[in-house]
């Protein structure tokens, strides 16, 4: 039965949604107008545009993009105006224009107010130089005179002309001594304004309020580009990928036996001269205007090319289901941004000049160290801009047109198109299957094949276990015969096609977030900063983040930080990339080395994969009986062996599209610009390449800029090398040491010079290719006289030891917690992993002889099946997701599953699974004792907080504003609100916040790195620098650990839920309930022993 909501309180969960959604309206609102602006300009209409702007509400706010609407209409105006051939003509747009512009509101909107004053000069020079119509030149100069007056008006005071995106520095100029002549008012050169850096009330980042003294600030790091030349040249290469839709790499591994390209098998199947047909015959039946207009610059078979080309990208990606969403953004960015870029052919000429003025200057920021140390690049940026009258914010204008719904209108229209023209007609596969017997086509039974088809499928929702939410979630997908790609494959592509864009890495540092997360990473379009899979599309959660900055100061910390991440200069590990060339040709082809690969994270080919073919398994002679047991046999073991074949296929496009952009980038620095999820954790955007993934892509990536080794640099080397592979992950530093030193020669350099030939002992590593790559620098240094000059590329790692629980620990003080989690300092690391299963044991020794016939029972069930003692691997997964929130459903699942690869007995499965699940939650229960109960008031927090239908939301030490977005929209007559999913929200805060407070450590431990000249890199709780600087880092990462965890941070937590959920006019709650919230808010949780800092000395912290 659905549960009735207090009135008092659902008439404020619709307001607050209606000024949620009010703000996203305002917005399609905008991208709406710019479309009618767009579509008007091409239909050459002024009237209709006049309309526009009469009516249009400017949307204004610093939080979000610009608006250029008015700007660039009366921009438009302005062109038509002077381009039209009689004075009948210019008079009527005169008149027109004026009626608007005396309505027109001004205010906050520099560019509409210098558009405004441009116009106004035009029409005055007009007046001037006109005599065609005395009968109405009193009537012009009256009008003029009142278009003037407002100039002097509260909206168009000239010192507030300040700078400009859309207007030429000349046009910008102009204006502004028009406003200064008329209004009278003198022109004074601005000082500069210094401003603070953070907010005052941050305290973790006083320490890096002002940059560090030249002391502290670490040089001698040696950068790959030394020349202002050498990054204009790629600036401008970087500026020709924006503007492109589609990004082509060779596909240097195609090893196809037919000369023949799967490009040229395609053409030859005539789709072209078909989708033009059918996209002929569609716009002549098109009634929706919207579209149609959009499609007028073009000539049809311009745009038939446009669907071909994503046809053949698709195509080219191996995979028979293609993301709905990625097709739509990708087929209508390339209509848009042809219509853009003429957009911006006739308004903004000044672009590329304006965009190598700026980038020439912030340039400099990253050839001279003193400027390095000075700024961080969001001010370095905003302080050139407004040198330069430029407006910060420098993306293309109108780049959100397709937030309207046109977008989905034209992809609609174009997924059909692709769905009625790319078949394959009955001659043509019986032709194919002709020449290729080895497809199996059956095609007596097929009169006509389509190639592309739209479908929606549930996939496995990958957050299910953990949040124990919905196990599958509905996705549209535009599906791929799979016949048709086993075709191509026969041929392969001679190029791989992917989109530009955040897919692809940058060839200079990115363009910096600003205030409020605004703007970046690219030069010419703006990203959002939050991390969106479109799993929660209603909650908007930019907006609910922006919402609830109080000023531009808020957060700042989070965008430098990210910034900061971005412009860490990579490059292609040359020596590493080869071997794996090497293993992707010459391995891969042959299913014996399966094992071998499989350590590797490479795949079998799927051409190795035969499918079995039931006449080699059946001689259908025999009697029925012994038939019917060998069939069911022989489908069960090609159903296997299809599984395998679509796996293994899908693994290996996954690995060529890496190999392919690591190849095409092998000569190129590349920067990773980076953005977040809600919580505040953050990852590189380009999903193929980057050093966030698995053992292969960050093996594929070394740092651009070197550092010497200096004098214990060699040896962080060779402890990283030992560390990678997981051997002596229980013994000290000094004995890792000893043995990587025994193991140098034979072992370690032998990996170097003979990766393939030799001892092959790197690949017996946890992390093949990672230990290969430091083999080959300890190689590289020690074959100079003096390793220590030795300038190194490679990262070197320092991993937090299970970093959840560290974050537990040090909230509750557990102390036993805190030594099992390294937070106290110990010659050998503790392994919690092995600590609990410890307990564990000794748990079921004690059932074994319980009085309780059920628990004694399911112990010597145990013992019976696991003799020995419990592989700390069978715990590993449930421990280490405790702190991200696993229900105990889902750690039934996860031992379930390690049970299953222990070869217990089916039958047994579930009942150990249950009691172990038990036995591994009280043990931490007992280790961690303040936390679990921290984490339990979490929960009550939580639901508390859901039972007044809000979202649970906090803010992060850095400034961040973190929204659980699990909420769900209901109705009630024709009014709309959202309330919180319970489970969701309850299951989901305890990790929530813990991984704000790993994200905020990761963030102070990036800014105070780089501010003294580190090179800092992170995955997640995994921090890279270079070897000769990992005792800096270890001293940052202690640091600001120790700084974060002395901060109150549970205290703050209960005050802002005060704060948020009681004394907040927008909730409204009775007293009843008030007292309820006040009682759980007000935590009693008495802290543990744990002196937090004690992690000063901890070795094996991070190590």
């Amino acid at each position: 039965m659905k549960k009735v909501i207090p009135q008092n309180l659902r008439i404020g969960l619709i307001q607050q949604h209606k000024l949620l959604k009010g703000s996203y309206l305002k917005e399609i609102e905008k991208a709406r107008n710019e479309t009618l602006l767009i579509k008007n300009y091409i239909c050459n209409d002024y009237i209709s545009i006049t309309r526009t702007l009469i009516s249009y509400k400017p949307f204004n706010d610093n939080k979000y993009d610009p608006d250029y609407v008015n700007g660039i209409g009366l921009l438009i105006l302005k062109k038509f105006f002077n381009e039209m051939n009689t004075e009948r003509d210019k008079l009527r747009l005169f008149f027109n224009s004026s009626t608007l512009l005396k309505s027109l509101s001004l205010e906050n909107d520099t560019e509409a107010q210098l558009s405004y004053l441009l116009l106004v000069h035009d029409f005055q020079n007009w007046y001037k130089n006109s005599e065609l119509f005395s009968d109405r030149m009193l009537e012009i100069k009256n009008r003029l005179q009142e278009l003037l007056d407002k100039i002097q008006s509260k909206y168009s005071k000239p010192y507030i002309l300040n700078n400009t995106r859309i207007h030429s520095q000349e046009n910008f100029e102009l204006a502004s001594n028009i406003a200064y002549k008329i209004s009278g008012h003198t022109k004074t050169t601005e000082n500069e304004v210094f401003e603070q850096r953070y907010d005052k009330t941050l305290t973790l980042v006083n320490d890096i309020q002002s940059p560090v003294d030249e002391s502290n600030y670490i040089i001698g790091k040696k950068g790959f580009i030394n020349s202002k030349k050498e990054y204009m040249s790629l600036f401008k290469k970087q500026l020709s990928y924006e503007h492109q839709t589609y990004f082509k790499t060779y596909n240097f591994l195609r090893n196809s036996n037919n000369k023949m390209t799967a490009e040229e098998v395609i053409k030859n199947l005539n789709w072209l001269p078909k989708i033009n047909k059918s996209l002929i015959e569609c716009l002549e039946n098109i009634k929706d205007s919207d579209v149609s207009t959009f499609f007028l610059p073009y000539k049809t078979n311009e745009i038939a090319e446009i669907i071909y080309k994503e046809a053949i990208r698709m195509l080219s990606y191996g995979q028979n289901m293609i993301d709905y969403t990625t097709f739509e953004n990708g087929i209508t960015r390339e209509i848009f941004k042809r219509i853009q870029n003429n957009l911006i052919k006739d308004f903004l000429k000044h672009d590329d000049k304006m965009y190598i003025e700026v980038f020439n200057k912030y340039i400099d920021l990253f050839l001279n160290d003193n400027l390095r140390r000075l700024f961080r690049p969001r001010e370095y940026w905003i302080n050139i801009c407004n040198k330069l009258n430029i407006y910060p914010d420098i993306s293309q204008p109108f780049f959100n047109t397709d937030l309207w719904r046109i977008k989905e209108k034209i992809s609609k229209l174009f997924s059909r198109i692709l769905s009625e023209s790319c078949i394959l007609t009955n001659d043509q596969l019986t032709e194919i299957a002709n020449r290729h017997p080895e497809l199996g086509l059956n095609v007596k039974l097929i009169k006509k094949l389509k190639i592309f088809t739209v479908k929606t499928a549930s996939v496995k929702n990958k957050e299910a276990i953990i949040d124990d939410f919905e196990s599958t979630i509905m996705t549209r997908f535009i599906s791929i015969d799979t016949k048709f790609l086993q075709y191509l494959d026969l041929y392969q592509f001679k190029e791989l096609i992917f989109h530009t864009g955040n897919e692809m890495p940058m060839l200079v540092p990115p363009r910096p977030y600003l205030d409020y997360g605004k703007c970046g990473p690219l030069y010419t379009s703006n990203s959002t900063i939050l991390k969106d899979k479109g799993l929660y599309p209603d909650v908007f959660l930019e907006k609910q983040m922006k919402m609830r900055l109080k000023d531009k100061y808020q957060g700042r910390p989070v965008w430098d930080a990210l910034n900061e991440l971005g412009c860490v200069p990579w490059k292609i590990n040359k020596p590493i990339f080869d071997v794996m060339i090497d293993i992707f040709n010459n391995y891969t082809y042959n299913l014996e080395n399966e094992s071998f690969l499989d350590n590797l994270g490479f795949p079998l080919n799927p051409k190795s994969i035969v499918i079995p073919n039931i006449k080699d398994h059946i001689k259908f002679k025999e009697s029925d009986n012994n038939n019917k047991g060998k069939l069911k046999e022989f489908f069960k073991l090609k159903q296997l062996m299809e599984n395998k074949k679509r796996k293994m296929n899908s693994l290996t496009y996954w690995m060529l599209y890496r190999l392919s952009i690591a190849n095409h980038f092998k000569d190129y620095i590349l920067y990773f610009p980076h953005n977040m999820d809600f919580r505040g954790r953050v990852y590189p955007i380009s999903p193929y390449l980057s050093h966030m993934g698995d053992d292969v892509s960050r093996s594929l990536l070394i740092f651009a800029n070197g550092r010497k080794l200096g004098p214990n640099g060699l040896q962080w080397l060779k402890l990283h090398c030992i560390n990678l592979t997981g051997f002596l992950k229980k013994e000290s530093i000094e004995k890792r040491l000893e043995y990587a030193e025994e193991i140098l020669d034979d072992k370690i350099r032998d990996s170097a010079k003979y990766p393939l030939n030799g001892s092959r002992w790197w690949m017996e590593s946890e992390e093949p290719w990672q230990t290969l790559t430091a083999c080959v620098e300890i190689n590289n240094a020690m074959m100079m006289d003096d390793p220590s000059e030795f300038i190194s590329y490679m990262p070197v790692h320092q991993d937090g030891s299970c970093n959840g629980l560290q974050h537990y620990a040090s909230l509750g003080r557990d102390k036993d917690g805190g030594i099992e989690v390294n937070l106290l300092p110990s010659k050998k690391p503790a392994d919690i992993y092995s600590a609990v299963a410890q307990r564990v044991d000794i748990k079921r020794e004690i059932d074994e002889k319980s009085d309780e016939n059920s628990i004694k029972e399911v112990a010597l069930l145990l013992r019976k099946e696991i003799p020995n003692k419990l592989p700390r691997k069978l715990l590993k997964q449930t421990i280490m997701t405790t702190v991200y929130g696993v229900t105990e459903f889902g750690a039934v699942l996860q031992i379930a599953k390690q049970l299953r690869n222990l070869r217990v007995n089916d039958e047994n499965i579930a009942p150990l699974a249950k009691y172990l699940k038990d036995q591994t939650l009280a043990s931490l229960s007992e280790a961690f004792a303040t936390s679990m109960a921290l984490k339990e008031w979490f929960r009550k927090c939580a639901g508390h907080i859901t039972g007044i239908y809000k979202s649970v939301e906090w803010i992060t030490p850095l400034g961040l504003p973190v929204y659980q977005p699990y909420m769900k929209t209901d109705f009630i007559d024709d009014d709309e609100y959202q309330i919180p999913i319970k489970s969701k929200q309850i299951n989901a805060f305890p990790p929530n916040y813990v991984h704000s407070l790993d994200s905020t450590h990761m963030m102070l431990t990036a800014l105070n790195c780089t501010a003294k000249n580190v090179e800092f890199a992170a995955v997640h709780d995994c921090f890279w620098t270079h070897a000769g600087t990992v005792e800096e880092m270890n001293k940052i990462i202690r640091e600001e650990f120790i700084k974060l965890h002395n901060e109150p941070l549970i205290d703050n937590l209960a005050s802002h839920f005060k704060k948020t959920y009681l004394y907040n006019n927008s909730v409204i709650v009775d007293d009843v309930t008030k007292s309820k919230l006040i009682e759980v808010f007000n935590h009693k949780i008495k802290k543990g022993q744990l002196d937090i800092n004690e992690v000063r000395n901890s070795v094996h912290f991070f190590s």
